[in-house]
């Protein structure tokens, strides 16, 4: 077998995770409930390309904590709604949730969908939903993707550091 095929075998868990169908579509219908049932606001742009959309379902309570979660789908599938189900527990908690879309491929180059990390809600350049999330710097960023990493990595570099020796 060759380094590719092993790779190729490796990471396609469509193909080593054959239940696979059935988790999504229960992701899916666990989704739509959330947003019919949960105070939500869909699809708002926070960059220029069409693919840069946000939900965001804001908590009632807590200190300000967003967590931006940002989907994966090997750059070229799924979509921040099928993550919708993950926002009840961490909303009923006191943390607001953003989930984030960018554009995918092919229309969409990866390094486009990378251009996309600083304009990303959490990244560098975010203001916070006017003010009202990311209070004391609480912004955490889960994904499952490249992309995910790429965006936490770009927003670590450029966020002030702590001064570490006091």
């Amino acid at each position: 077998m060759s380094d590719a095929d092993f790779y190729s075998r490796e990471y396609n868990n469509r193909v080593l995770f054959p239940g696979h169908p059935d988790v999504m579509a229960r992701w899916t219908e666990k989704s739509a409930r959330t947003r019919s049932s949960m105070i939500c606001y869909l699809d708002r742009q926070y960059g220029d390309s069409p693919g840069e959309t946000l939900d965001i379902f804001p908590a009632r309570k807590g200190d300000g904590t967003c967590m931006m979660f940002i989907h994966g789908g090997f750059w070229r599938a799924m979509d921040k709604q099928d993550f919708s189900f993950l926002a009840p527990a961490w909303v009923d908690a006191g943390v607001s949730v953003g989930a984030v879309n960018y554009g995918l491929g092919p229309k969409v180059s990866a390094e486009e969908m990378l251009r996309h990390v600083p304009r990303a809600p959490g990244g560098p350049s975010w203001g916070g939903w006017g003010g009202r999330c990311g209070r004391g710097g609480r912004v955490p960023l889960p994904g499952r993707s490249v992309c995910a990493w790429a965006w936490a990595s770009r927003a670590h570099r450029t966020l002030r550091r702590p001064d570490l020796r006091r």
